[in-house]
């Protein structure tokens, strides 16, 4: 005790108190210098943390947008398929009703040819009973 009783009344030499003034103002400097330095470091923070709201939205506007685009895109392909669909049926139906035309201008064909053959038939039978009527007048005549 009796030293550090000394040393506690022992005057400071004049480097002592340099290094103590020295000692004292680096310290100043220091917390002045770390004061500044922890407010720079928490303006960034706070600036880097209103970019990551920032961006944190529009990722979450983007993803929102593009599940939107996705349920329209889904709705034009149920649509799509809808159409489609419908064009088969009426493909199919194009198809009956060309078939049972395709039957109608035959069967209208076969009358045709069938009234032709008719026509060619009873221009055939005048034919004949004119070329009777002429044969007989003729041999009316011959018998005169």
């Amino acid at each position: 005790m009796n030293f550090i009783q000394t040393r506690l009344v022992k005057p400071l030499s004049p480097t002592q108190k340099y290094l103590k003034s020295i000692t004292s103002d680096n310290n100043d400097l220091i917390s002045q210098q770390i004061s500044q330095d922890s407010t720079f470091l928490n303006n960034l923070i706070a600036r880097l943390a209103d970019s990551f709201n920032f961006l944190q939205k529009r990722q979450n506007l983007l993803i929102k947008k593009v599940r939107n685009q996705t349920l329209e895109i889904q709705k034009n392909q149920t649509r799509i398929n809808e159409l489609l669909d419908y064009c088969k049926v009426l493909e199919r139906e194009m198809h009956a009703k060309a078939l049972v035309c395709v039957k109608r201008v035959n069967s209208a064909i076969w009358h045709l040819e069938s009234l032709h053959a008719f026509i060619d038939e009873v221009k055939l039978k005048r034919a004949i009973l004119r070329f009777k009527k002429v044969l007989e007048s003729r041999a009316k005549d011959g018998d005169k």
